[in-house]
Parts: C-alpha cells; sequence; structure tokens
C-alpha cells in the first residue's frame, strides 16, 4: 500500500493498494454492511483479481479514498489497468463479466454533488499513468445505497440496461401479473418438456455437479457464438479459471446458484447465477441442440430456477443487463445504468469525446431517431 499525493486543503486522500486481499481486509465492516451486489463481494473480486485480473496485459489498480479530517474510509474501486487497441484504460475489475460496477462506500462517502466530484479528481490524481478512465454498467443506486459517482457532470446514460423482478410472496400471484399469452405459454412449454422420457429439473448442490453443468454451458455458448458468426471469450483460460472458482467458493455474499434441465440423467440446458441475501442475479444461460428444442427449455429452465429459488426464500430475480426477447416475456422492471468516462491523456482524449458524444446521442431520443 502507498499514498497518492494530495494538495493541502484538499477534502480527501487516496492510497493504493497492491494486492485485493489487502483492500478487502481494509474494507472488511464497509463490505459486509454496505455491499450493493454479489458483484462487489469479496469472493466476486478475489476470483476476478486472481484469474482475469492477473492475466497478461492486466494490472491491479485498486484505490482506497477516504477523508482527511477524520482518515475514515470513503470509497473504494476495484479497477485494472488494462492494454488495448494501442491504449491504456483504467475500468472496473470486470472485462465483461460483471453486470453492475458500483463503488465499495465507507462511512465518509460523498453524498452530495461536490463531495463526489472532489472524491473523483482524488481518485482520478491517485491512477498510475493511462490514456482514458472508462467506469461503465453503474446503476444510479442499489436499494438505500446512492451512486456517488452518478451525481458527476460527467456521468452519462449507459447503452445497457439493468432488469430485475420482484416476486413478492406468492410465485403465483407474480405469474398472474404477466399477459395472459406468456402465462399459458409458460405452462405449456413446461408440459411439453415433462413429457419428454426422464425429463427433469436439477438444482446442483456441489462444484463436482456444478462443473459438469458450467462445462456443457460453455460448450453450448461457444456453439451457439459460432453458429452465429460472433466471437466468443468466455471459454479463455482466465474467463474459464474465474468462473469454476465463482462455483467452488460457498460464500453467502456471492453464492453460486447452478441450475439444469436434464434428459436421461444429461444436462441439456443449464444456468449460472450468483446470489446474496434474497436476491440471485442470472448470469449464463445455455441450452444444447435436440429433439427438446420445442419445448423452449432456456425459458422452461428460468422458471423452474424462479419457482426453486422462490420456495427459498429469494424475493428478487435479476436477469442482468441486455435487452432480450426471453427477458421481456417476463416483464421486469427495467432500470437505468451510467457511464464516466475520463480523458488522462492526450492520445485518450478521442476516446473519451466519442463515449460522451454517444451518451448525449443515447439521452436525445429525437436526435438519436
Amino acid at each position: 500500500m502507498f499514498f497518492a499525493r494530495t494538495a493541502a486543503g484538499e477534502t480527501y486522500g487516496a492510497r493504493l493498494h497492491e494486492s485485493w486481499a489487502a483492500a478487502a481486509a481494509a474494507w472488511a465492516d464497509s463490505m459486509e454492511t454496505r455491499q450493493a451486489t454479489c458483484f462487489q463481494s469479496d469472493g466476486w473480486y478475489a476470483a476476478w483479481y486472481a484469474t482475469i485480473g492477473s492475466s497478461p496485459g492486466y494490472r491491479p489498480v485498486i484505490v482506497e479514498i477516504f477523508e482527511r479530517a477524520t482518515g475514515e474510509f470513503a470509497l473504494g474501486l476495484p479497477l485494472a489497468s488494462i492494454e488495448r487497441g494501442g491504449l491504456t484504460s483504467i475500468e472496473f475489475a470486470d472485462d465483461e463479466v460483471t453486470d453492475y460496477n458500483f463503488p465499495i462506500l465507507g462511512p465518509a462517502a460523498p453524498t452530495c454533488a461536490q463531495s463526489a466530484m472532489q472524491a473523483f479528481q482524488t481518485m482520478a490524481r491517485a491512477l498510475p499513468g493511462a490514456d482514458v478512465l472508462h467506469l461503465k454498467k453503474m446503476p444510479v443506486r442499489i436499494g438505500d445505497l446512492a451512486n456517488p459517482f452518478a451525481q458527476l457532470p460527467r456521468a452519462a446514460l449507459s447503452p445497457l440496461r439493468g432488469n430485475f423482478i420482484p416476486l413478492g410472496e406468492c410465485y403465483d400471484a407474480w405469474l398472474r401479473t404477466l399477459a395472459r399469452k406468456e402465462r399459458k405459454e409458460i405452462g405449456r412449454i413446461w408440459r411439453v418438456f415433462s413429457a419428454l422420457e426422464n425429463a427433469s429439473f436439477f438444482r446442483a448442490r456441489t462444484p463436482d455437479a456444478a462443473g459438469i453443468i458450467l462445462d456443457m454451458i460453455e460448450t453450448e455458448q461457444k456453439n451457439r457464438r459460432i453458429r452465429l458468426g460472433r466471437p466468443y471469450r468466455l471459454d479463455q483460460r482466465e474467463h474459464a479459471s474465474f468462473y469454476r472458482r465463482l462455483i467452488e467458493r460457498e460464500d453467502d455474499a456471492c453464492k453460486p446458484v447452478v441450475t439444469a434441465l436434464t434428459v436421461g440423467g444429461r444436462p441439456i440446458a443449464g444456468l449460472l447465477g450468483v446470489a446474496t441475501g434474497q436476491t440471485c442475479i442470472l448470469l449464463r444461460l445455455a441450452f444444447a441442440e435436440g429433439p427438446w428444442e420445442r419445448s423452449g427449455p432456456g425459458r422452461v429452465l428460468i422458471d423452474r430456477t424462479m419457482r426453486a429459488l422462490h420456495a427459498e426464500g429469494y424475493r428478487t430475480i435479476d436477469l442482468g443487463i441486455g435487452d432480450y426477447r426471453y427477458k421481456r416475456q417476463l416483464d421486469p422492471k427495467p432500470f437505468n445504468l451510467v457511464d464516466v468516462t475520463q480523458a488522462l491523456s492526450m492520445r485518450g482524449l478521442p476516446r473519451a469525446s466519442g463515449a460522451w458524444a454517444k451518451a448525449r446521442v443515447r439521452e436525445n431520443a429525437v436526435l438519436e431517431r
């Protein structure tokens, strides 16, 4: 750990942690009491920095902002320096595996736009040499936790949105809120699937069982992307290792949820999520080609997983980012995300300006059309 230089009279100071383990130990109390989502947990970041964050071209940049007058912890920023496209970018510990990024909030966290700007400027000055700072996919708030960086003048609407479903106390009552056509379709596809010989829903309870399902998810997601002619990265060694660490770690703040549909004991559809409290976030979904496709195995698996989680006490299902048709059919409550992009060098100006211009277009529906 070392301290960044700060000028006299500044409200905040900064220190950089050399490893996630050191930061997690320093921020433990705040992470336990003010955790925003599963993505802001020790389990998630420990897995990320040990795998994706340690791959070539990546370097941990873990920033702590504190109030100088009291020494109290204000913000924790689990970031990484990434070499990409000839530029050095500093971003959240993400690389497209995290749906929602959010600062770790301490007791001295900024509560107004002015203090948020002061904390942001202190953080920016503490960063090692880079071209652009890109903080993306940040909720404006999670529960009663407000994101200070959403108040910044450069906070811009993200192209992505979050999607959550409040299930309430009765699953069937929530089901009745869907359009009649959708309710009937959910019932129909379950009947079609359950009519298959030796067809069943399965919840993995051990890392070995979860690993078999994750293997199937990785294979089928890759096959689908190849068929569509799109690149696929999640089977790279670092990414695959990241997900393996997630399913092997039993952590109440980031609990793995792995389910499957099986036919003859073989998983033909798989789902991976992470859960904490009464909320489960669904991350990855895939199904294999076969005669079961007409039963809509993806939708069957989501419905059965939601039913099982509700019976265990979960009351909110978060479908994550992305505007897919199967998500819209479940009528989730969408919420906006914001990005903050700041040039840190002359080379970073074009990228920062481009991100800013695109955000302005998104926010102006008339200009966008």
